[in-house]
Parts: structure tokens; C-alpha cells; sequence
């Protein structure tokens, strides 16, 4: 919190898509079966074609958002941010309770 003041607004830095495919085994991803290959707009997710069933995603995809960056000092995501929310306001203004009553 000492890279941050009151007035300091956190940017979004950055989003991330996570796509879990539950089919894709670790040994799969150990042994380099599924090839990602990040483009300027997109990505491109390569299997040998026998295996394209293991790509099945079924609407696991999350999506999520980076806050902070290099000006900030810091990088955060969602839950982050909402912990330091939860420790400012549950820890540390109630011991300030008493200037302000």
C-alpha cells in the first residue's frame, strides 16, 4: 500500500482469457501434444488431428483482469484488490474510529 495514495487511480494493465480444456490430460502437456501459438489479435491451439477431442472446452472459459503495471509499482487482479479492500476496511480504519467520532 506505500506505492499507492488516496488520489492514485490503478490502471488496467492487461486482460487474460483462461480456457481449461478437461480432456487434455498433464501427460498430454508434458509431452507437447497441444502446440499455442500467440498471433497480434488471437491465438492458435494446434493438436494432431486424431486428438482434436481433447480441445473440447465445454464453456469453462474465464476471462480476467490485470490492474497496476509498471508506473503503479504493482500487478493485481480482481481477488487482489478486493483483499486489500477487505484488510483496509476491516483492519486497519476501524483503529481510526476514534479521530472521527
Amino acid at each position: 500500500m506505500c506505492n499507492l495514495d488516496k488520489h492514485r487511480r490503478i490502471p488496467a494493465d492487461g486482460s487474460r482469457s483462461i480456457i481449461h480444456f478437461p480432456n487434455l490430460s498433464e501427460p498430454d502437456r508434458a509431452n507437447g501434444i497441444i502446440s499455442i501459438e500467440a498471433l497480434e489479435d488471437h491465438f492458435v491451439a494446434s493438436v494432431p488431428l486424431a486428438l482434436k477431442h481433447k480441445l473440447d472446452f465445454k464453456d469453462t472459459m474465464q476471462f480476467a483482469v490485470n490492474f497496476g503495471g509498471d508506473t503503479s509499482g504493482i500487478s493485481e487482479g480482481y481477488g487482489g484488490l478486493v483483499e486489500i479492500y477487505k484488510f483496509v476496511a476491516d483492519s486497519v480504519l476501524p483503529r481510526f474510529t476514534r479521530f472521527f467520532t
